[in-house]
């Protein structure tokens, strides 16, 4: 085997790995936020549910970074017809199929009669109003349209540093200014003179870079102690705002908030480094990669199973939060996954819906 080969077969693992962890951590993020919105916010269980939420945020930023990883490789060719008719085509098509089945199996969206008055009202709930987990799938659909100049300012590194910069301080530093009353001056001046512009544009070009940058031993450390220190500051800020309100707050957990953001390029440098890289496919790589493959279906269909069981009253916090989250989210994951690949045996029509 070629070390060019090598390379690409251990980057490929460990963008699986980071892949996986961020399915679990979605599915953790709603099997935990029932808890984190009904309990009482001076109980225990709310605390558990908080500590498990405030994590699995980063699960988005993690998706966002192994498609800039993955996309904004110079040697991957990625001409426009590819884009928009093998990726957009099947987010699109894959939005339009479960986000119609959700409003009309969860919603009711044909109860009590089918009439051409609920097909319009499904139709424009498709289009304007993603169900609950599939607001994801538009945003990475635009960054996806956009890819051809993010590949452009990624091919050279000045650019690809001045442009993360940027987005950085606007999109994200600035966030937190907007919470106190006295700080909100600076945040408004800020975003009025500065580029209106995205996080969803910041975490793929970040994902790039962290994957491509060679990073010692020391730089490694600095970096896990920003996460660290960012997911403290998403967990006990959030249980401090929460708390102070008498009732949940989630501005601490939002994506675009710079401790999100560090403990999110923690974690992929952290996978990055800790993966095992040999030229041998074992036990732990395929069992990787097999996940990996119907990981999309299974973040697509897994909600169903939330409902299901809320429906039944089977919710982590009341089960008890510390071992019922996870518990129910591996449940949920392994039970996902079987769907997924279930579907996967469907001739030509899975690659359109998961």
């Amino acid at each position: 085997m070629g070390f060019k080969t090598l390379v690409q077969r251990e980057r490929k693992q460990w963008l699986d790995a980071v892949r996986v962890f961020a399915m679990l951590l979605v599915i953790l993020v709603h099997v935990s936020h029932v808890g984190w919105y009904d309990a009482p916010v001076d109980t225990a269980s709310w605390k558990i549910s908080n500590f498990y939420d405030a994590f699995s945020h980063i699960c988005v930023p993690l998706f966002f970074m192994v498609s800039g990883a993955c996309f904004l490789m110079p040697s991957r060719t990625l001409t426009v017809k590819q884009l928009f008719f093998k990726y957009i085509l099947r987010i699109v098509t894959a939005y339009v199929f479960w986000c119609s089945l959700y409003y009309i199996v969860v919603e009711g969206a044909f109860r009590p009669n089918f009439s051409l008055s609920a097909c319009k009202t499904l139709v424009f709930n498709v289009m304007t109003k993603p169900y609950s987990h599939l607001w994801f799938m538009p945003v990475i659909a635009g960054m996806y349209i956009l890819l051809p100049i993010l590949r452009q300012l990624a091919a050279n590194r000045c650019t690809l540093l001045y442009f993360l910069a940027v987005t950085f301080f606007f999109s994200s530093i600035c966030q937190p200014f907007f919470l106190h009353e006295k700080l909100t001056i600076l945040a408004n001046t800020a975003t009025q003179w500065g580029p209106d512009v995205s996080i969803w544009l910041f975490y793929p070009m970040a994902g790039y870079y962290l994957a491509t940058e060679d990073f010692s031993a020391k730089a490694r450390k600095i970096l896990y102690a920003l996460g660290i220190a960012g997911l403290a500051v998403t967990i006990l800020g959030t249980q401090w705002q929460s708390v102070l309100e008498g009732a949940p707050n989630g501005a601490f957990m939002s994506y675009d908030y710079p401790n999100v953001a560090l403990a999110a390029g923690a974690v992929f440098v952290f996978i990055r480094y800790a993966w095992k890289q040999r030229d041998t496919v074992n036990f732990a790589s395929k069992t990787v990669a097999f996940i990996a493959k119907y990981s999309f279906g299974a973040y697509l269909v897994h909600e169903f199973f939330n409902v299901i069981l809320e429906s039944r009253g089977i919710v982590a916090w009341e089960l008890g939060a510390l071992w019922a989250t996870p518990f129910l989210t591996l449940g949920i994951a392994v039970a996902s996954l079987a769907v997924s690949w279930l579907i996967s045996k469907i001739p030509v029509i899975y690659r359109y819906i998961g």
